[in-house]
């Protein structure tokens, strides 16, 4: 539902039932997260490399500081 990339490499896709995916290198290999909702997230942006936040219903996370690697 929501896909940002910071630049060319590092992007974060979020969408339905609480997953989260993130590449390094633009888009040929995709991490798979679990946020820990129960419910979907909409939108994810970052303010540099490292910070990011993503939102859905009901909740706001926040990229614990690596790149998207970690979410609380």
């Amino acid at each position: 539902m929501g896909i940002y990339f910071f630049d060319m490499n590092l992007g974060t896709i979020v969408g339905d039932r609480y997953y989260i995916l993130n590449t390094t290198n633009g888009g040929q290999n995709w991490i798979i997260q679990l946020s820990g909702s129960l419910f979907s997230l909409y939108s994810v942006v970052y303010t540099d490399a490292i910070n990011g936040w993503a939102v859905g219903d009901f909740e706001i996370f926040r990229s614990t500081t690596n790149g998207g690697m970690d979410w609380c």
